[in-house]
C-alpha cells in the first residue's frame, strides 16, 4: 500500500477521506497516489503489516501472521477452524478498506462489503465456540455492512443503467443520462455516510476488539471448542440445509418477493459454511459450491431488480416535482425492464434448484455422513 503504510506523512483522523478529484483521462498516476497519502490508514495498519494480500474476499485469503494461525486441515478442531475463518475474512476486509477509502474502484468497496458478509456469517455459524462477546462484534459489523450496501447497491444499479443507456436512442439516452445524475448524487450522499462510518471512533473500537479477540484465540477450556471439526461440522451444515430446504417449499407454496429474498440469504448462508470447511473436506464439496452459487446469483438478480424497482418508485414519488416528464417517463421503462428481467430469472428458478439438489449434494451428504460416524 501507498501512503501512510508507506511512510508518508500522517493525516488526522476525520479528514482521511479523499478529496473530490475531476476524473482524468489519462489517469494521473501521481494524482492517484497523493490520493492515497491522503487516507488515513488507521486501523488497518495496525493488522497488515507483513500482510500479502489477495484480491479474494474468499475463504482462501491469507491472513496477517499477527491475527494467528489460519491453516485448516482434517485434523483441525472446530475451534480452530472457527479463528481461522475469522482471521483469513479479516485481513481479507481491512485490506480492501484503503481501496474502498479512495473509491477509484467499486470493487474494493464490493470485496470490503463480501468480506464483511462473511465474517458475520462466520460469526453465526461459530456462534457456540465463540467467546460472548463475538455477538456484539457480528451486530457491530452489521453496521458497516449496511453502509457498504447502500453505495454498493447505487453501484449496480448505475452499471445497469449505463448498459441500457448505451443501446437508447437520442431522446431516451438523454433522459437516462438525468436518471443517471441523480442516482450519482444519491451515491455521493451514500458515500459520504460511509467514510464516516470509517472514520469513526466506532470503527476504530470494532477493528481493535475484533483484533485482539482473533490474537487471542480458541477457547481452551471450552470442550465444544476442542471438539473435532470433523464431527462437529456436518451437524453445522445440515442445519443450514434443513433452512434453504424450509425456505424452497415456502417459494413453492407462495413465491412472494420476500420468500425468494429469504431464500437467496439462507441460500449464501449455506454456500459460505461450505466454503468454511472445504479444506476439511479435502475440497470434496466444490461441485455443490458451484451449483450453489448459480442458484445464489440467480436469486440474486431477482433480488436486484425489486430493490431497483423500489427505489425508482421512490425517486418518483419524492422527487417527481424535480424531474422531467422524459425522465419520469424513462424510470418506468426501466422499471418495467426490471420486472422482465426478474420473470425471466424466476422462471429459471426450479431448474437451478434441482440441479443444487442433485446428484452432487446426495454424493456429499453421505461424505458428511462418514465423517459424522
Amino acid at each position: 500500500m501507498l501512503g501512510r503504510m508507506g511512510g508518508a506523512a500522517s493525516t488526522q483522523r476525520g479528514t482521511s477521506s479523499a478529496p473530490d478529484v475531476p476524473r482524468r483521462e489519462p489517469v494521473d498516476h501521481e494524482e492517484i497516489e497523493w490520493q492515497f497519502d491522503a487516507i488515513d490508514l488507521r486501523p488497518a495498519e495496525r493488522w497488515l503489516e507483513g500482510y500479502a494480500g489477495t484480491d479474494d474476499p474468499g475463504p482462501a485469503g491469507p491472513a496477517g501472521p499477527d491475527l494467528g494461525p489460519t491453516r485448516i486441515d482434517v485434523s483441525s478442531s472446530i475451534g480452530e477452524v472457527a479463528f481461522a475463518v475469522l482471521r483469513r475474512q479479516f485481513a481479507a476486509f481491512l485490506a480492501k478498506e484503503a481501496g474502498t477509502r479512495l473509491g477509484e474502484d467499486p470493487e474494493e468497496l464490493h470485496d470490503m462489503r463480501v468480506a464483511a458478509r462473511r465474517l458475520r456469517a462466520a460469526l453465526s455459524l461459530f456462534a457456540d465456540v465463540l467467546p460472548v462477546r463475538a455477538a456484539r462484534l457480528r451486530g457491530e459489523l452489521g453496521w458497516v455492512a449496511q453502509a457498504l450496501g447502500a453505495v454498493r447497491d447505487v453501484d449496480v444499479q448505475l452499471d445497469q443503467l449505463r448498459a441500457w443507456t448505451a443501446e437508447a436512442g437520442g431522446p431516451d439516452r438523454e433522459a437516462l443520462g438525468s436518471l443517471i445524475a441523480t442516482l450519482r448524487e444519491q451515491r455521493e450522499e451514500a458515500r459520504t455516510a460511509l467514510l464516516g462510518t470509517l472514520d469513526s471512533p466506532r470503527y476504530d473500537r470494532l477493528t481493535m476488539a475484533f483484533g485482539a479477540m482473533l490474537r487471542h484465540g480458541p477457547l481452551r477450556t471450552s470442550p465444544a471448542s476442542r471438539a473435532p471439526a470433523l464431527a462437529a461440522a456436518p451437524e453445522l451444515l445440515m442445519k443450514r440445509y434443513r433452512r434453504v430446504r424450509a425456505a424452497a417449499r415456502r417459494v413453492a407454496r407462495a413465491g412472494g418477493v420476500e420468500d425468494l429474498h429469504r431464500l437467496r440469504i439462507r441460500c449464501k448462508r449455506l454456500r459460505y459454511a461450505l466454503e468454511f470447511f472445504d479444506d476439511v473436506y479435502d475440497h470434496r464439496g466444490r461441485s455443490v459450491i458451484r451449483r450453489l452459487v448459480t442458484l445464489q446469483d440467480l436469486l440474486g438478480g431477482i433480488q436486484d431488480s425489486n430493490v431497483a424497482i423500489a427505489r425508482l418508485r421512490e425517486l418518483a414519488t419524492a422527487g417527481g416535482a424535480n424531474l422531467s416528464p422524459a425522465t419520469i417517463f424513462a424510470m418506468g421503462q426501466v422499471a418495467q425492464r426490471y420486472a422482465h428481467r426478474a420473470e425471466a430469472l424466476r422462471d429459471g428458478y426450479p431448474k437451478r434448484y434441482r440441479r443444487f439438489r442433485g446428484r452432487r449434494w446426495r454424493a456429499f451428504a453421505r461424505v458428511l455422513k462418514e465423517g459424522e460416524g
